[in-house]
């Protein structure tokens, strides 16, 4: 059991990010909604910053089975 509030989204971010200057690869991190999906890939981007990357954030839409899905991404030069 975990309370609200105890950092479990900024340390699933830095290990995205440690994980990808390690070993270049894809993650996907899905989040209930928009809100909660912007503010990880938001950490994401602020630890990546941090460690002195240079970051490329990308938001897309795309169509398939007659629905409309959102994707925000987050690019580290070098990974």
């Amino acid at each position: 059991m975990w309370s609200r509030q105890a950092g479990k989204s900024f340390g699933v971010a830095l290990k995205v990010v440690l994980d990808m200057l390690e070993h270049p690869t894809t993650w996907v991190l899905l989040s209930r909604g928009e809100r909660q999906s912007r503010e990880l890939m938001g950490k994401v981007a602020m630890i990546a910053k941090a460690l002195g990357h240079a970051v490329e954030e990308v938001q897309d839409t795309f169509k398939a089975d007659d629905a409309e899905y959102k994707q925000l991404e987050v690019r580290i030069a070098g990974s």
